[in-house]
């Protein structure tokens, strides 16, 4: 039996990411428990899968989520670090950053790069 080579290989006819015009870096603006929200448009009409990573200790150690969804936070989140929580819908991408879990930290700015993609 002969091996199928167009299964061994990128075919864009099948249902793959492919990456979208979004792709850039914003800032995580936290001033204090309540909760501060930053965005960008995208205007894609539909809930995109995206990717995001997040300098918490801004120390230039980036930490990323494994999975595409519409609302996740990035690992690396612990006492001490403002927690920020990505999510998304069919117009806007958003960044909500919060004080810490613990309370320790109220007010600062932390670097997040995100990516969006399209459906295909």
């Amino acid at each position: 039996m002969a091996v199928d080579l167009t299964k061994l290989q990128f075919y864009s006819g099948n249902n793959y990411l492919k990456r979208s015009s979004f792709f850039g870096q914003m800032n995580a603006v936290s001033t204090g428990y309540d909760p501060n929200q930053t965005s960008i448009t995208h205007n894609l009409g539909y809930i995109p899968q995206f990717v995001v990573a997040a300098d918490y200790q801004n120390n230039g150690i980036w930490w990323a989520n494994e999975f595409c969804n519409d609302v996740r936070g990035p690992g690396g989140v612990t006492n001490g670090v403002i927690m920020i929580s990505p999510s998304i819908d069919s117009t806007r991408f958003f960044v909500i950053a919060s004080a810490s879990y613990d309370g320790s930290v109220f007010a600062a700015t932390r670097p997040v790069k995100y990516g969006i993609y399209l459906d295909s």
